[in-house]
């Protein structure tokens, strides 16, 4: 795992690859010092001098770090945006929809893809409560919801779309 702002660059042939490693915090304390730690991710992909930015937001909860984010990353054009509302002992972990509308809402990307709602049965916020939840925010972020087993296909010199 990258401490938090640090980076991995892979380059092939015209390509880049840039990963950044961004604050992630998986549950509140006093749950947060048994949990493992998390990790948020900023993908730069590159190509002949055109760029497409993804921020995948990991298992966090809301939190205040993810302000920098849009300051250090301006123009994310998609977010992968985990969501689950797990509760443990009453305690959420990670994002419920409403998190999730206003996790968009702090980072301000063009696209988002909802993920992670219902890959175990302890999560408790169906994809419902964050469609909701961006509903009443009115958000520029295009959200695309992907079936199981959809694509989601983009290129440098377009904007994303689902297929």
């Amino acid at each position: 795992m990258l401490d938090t702002w640090q980076d991995l660059r892979v380059v092939r042939g015209s390509s880049a690859l840039l990963v950044t490693s961004l604050p992630g915090k998986h549950a509140p304390q006093p749950l947060q010092a048994v949990m493992p730690p998390v990790m948020g991710s900023m993908l730069d992909l590159s190509d002949r001098g055109r760029r497409f930015r993804i921020y995948v937001t990991g298992d966090t909860l809301l939190h205040d770090r993810l302000r920098e984010i849009p300051q250090r990353y301006p123009g994310i054009d998609l977010a992968l945006v985990h969501l689950a509302g797990t509760r443990v002992l009453g305690v959420l972990l990670p994002m419920d929809g409403d998190q999730g509308a206003e996790a968009l809402e702090i980072v301000d990307p063009d696209a988002a893809i909802p993920i992670h709602y219902e890959e175990y049965t302890v999560m408790r916020s169906p994809l419902s409560d964050f469609d909701r939840a961006v509903a009443k925010r009115r958000l520029r972020t295009a959200i695309h919801s992907l079936e199981r087993g959809d694509t989601f296909s983009f290129d440098l010199d377009a904007r994303p779309g689902a297929t």
